[in-house]
């Protein structure tokens, strides 16, 4: 999705001064202008009680209690009415990391040797996500939806279209991403991440590695971490729980 470099702007939060300068001086070469650039005293004193008039945020975490100070930062974006995009910036990326983000709904993970072109790629995916959130925000506010646009999947002859309603769920393996039918399995080079913030209406993230429709859950065992779909059982990871069963209706 394009868009203006000229109108948007992005906001640092990192507590180590000589990496802020260096992310700051990349995101100046990318051709993006800088709404603010700040650490934890300047956070102190400023508690962002007014809106940023950033268009994406870029917060770093590090260990012990800046790690915090960046979590709640992220919180307190989340309590603006409009979506801001989040780019985490970790010194170690790993589940645990993950499972702390994830209830702030991040458009995309860096680790500290970021490159302008890593980079490029976060800003890029934020910008979509930012575009899918208020696409769904119109859509609840529009009393006439449309259905939803099919996927098209690459193939040797050129790309097939197949209906959303139709796949059961994508996975990833060994660098591929697969869209699973009841029919067939189709290979595409859209990474999962990106699946999930385009599907949002309609699938939910249960794994690492799984994506699945939840209009063809069949069974869900909460106590084993399984769900139940074409037949097939697909676990449920630790830090993909909660978000999962509180987006799912189960009558008690």
């Amino acid at each position: 999705m394009a868009h203006n470099k000229e109108n948007t702007a992005i906001f640092l939060y990192e507590e180590d001064p000589v990496f802020r300068e260096v992310l700051g001086a990349l995101v100046k070469a990318l051709g993006y202008p800088i709404a603010l650039s700040m650490d934890a005293s300047k956070h102190a004193s400023d508690p962002l009680d007014k809106p940023l008039g950033a268009s994406v945020c870029l917060i770093g975490l590090n260990k012990g209690g800046q790690q915090q100070q960046g979590l709640a930062l992220a919180q307190r974006l989340r309590e603006y009415p409009s979506f801001i995009p989040i780019i985490f910036l970790a010194e170690t990326y790993n589940e645990d990391v993950y499972a702390l983000c994830r209830p702030f709904r991040p458009s995309a993970f860096l680790n500290k040797e970021v490159s302008g072109f890593k980079l490029q790629l976060a800003l890029e995916q934020a910008f979509l996500h930012k575009h899918n959130e208020e696409q769904i925000f119109s859509k609840k506010n529009n009393a006439s939806p449309s259905p939803s646009p099919p996927c098209f999947f690459k193939t040797a002859e050129g790309f097939i279209t197949i209906p959303e309603k139709q796949i059961l769920y994508f996975y990833s393996s060994t660098k591929n991403t697969y869209a699973r039918t009841p029919q067939q399995t189709y290979d595409t080079q859209v990474p999962l991440q990106i699946l999930e913030l385009a599907l949002q209406k309609n699938f939910i993230r249960i794994h690492k590695s799984y994506l699945i429709n939840i209009n063809h859950i069949e069974t869900i065992l909460p106590n084993e971490g399984i769900v139940t779909i074409g037949n097939e059982t697909l676990p449920i990871g630790y830090a993909f729980r909660k978000i999962f069963f509180n987006r799912i209706k189960m009558l008690r």
